[in-house]
């Protein structure tokens, strides 16, 4: 099915948490693969999470088992997830915040802690993700102890 016709007919689907895959064909007649929701735009207020239940289930399950937080472009607005990741949380995770400016990564550290988090460590990285994998400083930071 072309994407304008599954487009056109959105207005009929039926929501919820589950995903579909889908065959569809580009303008050169070759098949790909669609699937729906293809997208979810983060918001602050939302009261649910636009992902498959054993995803969600999944993360809950690991969080009382995480120790840092690499947050890449990531504005740290959405209070459901902070919620919920706020509750299973059960030691202050070390935190790098990955954005392409310096005030935005370290207003990702600000927005988290102005939500009541406590971190071990934090680190702002300014440069942006290219050179942060360039830098190789993700595997320093996921090799920290502590």
């Amino acid at each position: 099915m072309p994407a304008s016709e599954i487009i056109a007919a959105a207005a009929d689907w039926t929501l919820s948490n589950d995903y579909a895959r889908m065959s569809h064909y580009t303008d050169s007649n070759s098949v790909g693969e669609l699937f729906v929701p293809a997208i979810a735009v983060p918001v602050v207020q939302k009261s649910e999470f636009e992902c498959p239940r054993e995803h969600l289930n999944t993360l809950k399950a690991m969080l009382p088992e995480v120790d840092r937080i690499l947050a890449i472009g990531w504005a740290s607005n959405e209070k459901h997830f902070l919620k919920l990741l706020r509750a299973g949380l059960t030691m202050p995770p070390s935190m790098c915040s990955v954005s392409g400016s310096e005030d935005w990564s370290k207003s990702t550290l600000e927005n988290l802690m102005s939500s009541g988090f406590a971190f071990g460590r934090t680190h702002a990285f300014p440069m942006g993700f290219s050179e942060f994998i360039e830098q190789r400083a993700g595997k320093a930071f996921l090799n920290q102890s502590g």
